[in-house]
């Protein structure tokens, strides 16, 4: 703990990559302590999306490391991570999805938090791995490091994601995302099945708060998205793969649908070939 504190401290620029595991530990909170107190950029894993609000100074998104449909060549955010002089990573054990095919190199510090102890190194090597939970872990590293607050690359982040927005503003899928947002607000809740409209959903929504983006991470598991959307009945939600489950919306009657639900449904176009709204259905086919 010691060796990771004094790594911390004389870091000039760290990167922090947090998963799911600061969203089952509560560590959202003192996640944001950490990275104000160090000054490094938060990037996220999809399952950890939202552990800091994206709107953050500090929030390097969620899937702006890796390439993928709007930038093939390499994530906007890559940059600030090839300079870091030490990354901590927080509840990930560093998986293919995440690292491109473990594609993204460690610098020569690195610091790894899990409770599991067989993520602790499963997949890079790594200089001091911390056994633990992450809230836990995260607050005792806070109390050794001492007060403090720092910008950090506050300003290029600022930059990277005014550049990167504008880039991106008049593809479909970007535009999709936008048109989703303004509809629902931020509130809603996301939920994923196996489509390429999930990339642009994990890059493009601005997530303010952890649990509010829903996926079935790696398993492709086509129909997840309908039942799993009916779950948060308390806030607007988004199913983007309807006809894969639709046979599944037959075991529920309409009347006992979500009141305040929204489910934007889609084969495999841009966007909605059907849209469902209750309890009042609306079947709208554009």
């Amino acid at each position: 703990m010691d060796q990771a504190a004094e790594w911390l401290r004389q870091a000039e620029r760290p990167f922090i990559l947090a998963g799911r595991g600061v969203v089952c530990s509560g560590a959202e909170a003192v996640l944001r302590q950490l990275a104000e107190r160090i000054g490094s950029p938060v990037a996220t894993t999809c399952l950890g999306k939202g552990v800091l609000p994206e709107s953050h100074r500090l929030s390097a998104r969620s899937g702006w490391l890796s390439p993928g449909p709007g930038w093939p060549d390499g994530g906007p955010m890559r940059p600030l991570w090839d300079r870091a002089d030490l990354v901590l990573v927080i509840g990930t054990d560093l998986g293919e999805l995440e690292t491109s095919r473990w594609s993204l190199p460690l610098p020569g510090r690195s610091i790894q938090i899990d409770i599991d102890p067989s993520s602790l190194g499963k997949n890079y090597p790594i200089g001091v791995p911390l056994l633990g939970d992450a809230r836990t872990t995260i607050e005792r590293l806070l109390d050794i490091l001492g007060p403090g607050n720092s910008q950090g690359p506050a300003t290029e982040i600022g930059r990277v994601r005014q550049a990167a927005e504008e880039n991106l503003r008049n593809a479909p899928g970007w535009r999709a995302v936008a048109a989703a947002h303004r509809a629902l607000g931020d509130e809603a809740v996301i939920v994923g099945d196996a489509a390429e409209i999930n990339w642009w959903f994990n890059v493009g929504w601005p997530s303010v708060a952890s649990r509010g983006y829903i996926f079935p991470y790696s398993s492709a598991a086509l129909g997840f998205g309908l039942p799993a959307g009916l779950g948060p009945s308390w806030r607007p939600q988004i199913d983007r793969c309807w006809l894969f489950a639709g046979t599944a919306a037959s075991s529920s009657r309409p009347s006992n649908w979500p009141r305040r639900s929204t489910m934007a449904c889609r084969s495999w176009s841009w966007w909605p070939t059907t849209t469902v709204t209750g309890p009042s259905e609306r079947h709208r086919d554009p």
